[in-house]
């Protein structure tokens, strides 16, 4: 899921401390990394510096705000900052977190909610195999998982089982998971008259 992701920071008194020369360098490290960012989908929105007429303004004086394409390119971001050098020379704070939209978020300070880590990501392709079973002269496409009672994923028209592909791993473990390719969908066979009743066979 896409992330957003702010840095907030202000100089600190080893940056203050450096010669022109050594900032000028960092500068240029930072710059070509910066430049390297889209190549792992992060797409840089803007930098800025905090005005000092903002209402109710963050103590930090410059800030940065990214789109990651996902949770593990943001801490694979975090760790290229961390080993950078920036938090030697700055003092910065961090903010980041799935995009979501505005009611999303709002529905959730209505309830209260509170933040929780995200969870792991889901692989775009299913990670489960599918079998084949025989039903009333067909070929029928199906997952079956897990042990216990069983819970059937029934999908819609013009649909498969693949819908219930980012469903099927928060609820693994709880039982059996049977997802179907219904006759005509997926890799089921198709609709129509089985071949042995349209031959009188």
């Amino acid at each position: 899921m896409q992330q957003v992701f702010v840095e907030l920071y202000k100089y600190n008194d080893a940056w203050r401390a450096t010669t022109p020369a050594e900032r000028a360098g960092f500068v240029r490290n930072v710059s070509g990394s910066l430049s390297q960012l889209p190549r792992g989908g992060v797409e840089v929105i803007a930098f800025a510096v905090n005005d000092p007429g903002t209402d109710r303004r963050a103590p930090y004086d410059f800030f940065c705000v990214y789109l990651v394409p996902d949770r593990d390119a943001q801490r694979e971001f975090e760790r290229g900052i961390e080993e950078s050098g920036w938090y030697r020379y700055f003092d910065q704070v961090n903010l980041s977190g799935a995009a979501m939209t505005p009611l999303a978020v709002l529905m959730a300070n209505a309830a209260l909610a509170e933040p929780t880590a995200q969870p792991e990501p889901i692989p775009a392709a299913p990670r489960f195999t599918k079998r084949f079973a025989r039903a009333h002269e067909r070929t029928m496409a199906y997952l079956d998982e897990g042990h216990g009672r069983s819970v059937v994923f029934l999908h819609g028209d013009a649909m498969s089982s693949y819908l219930w592909r980012n469903v099927l791993p928060h609820v693994e473990g709880r039982g059996r998971l049977v997802a179907v390719d219904l006759i005509g969908a997926g890799d089921s066979d198709m609709t129509g008259v089985p071949t042995s009743l349209s031959t009188g066979r």
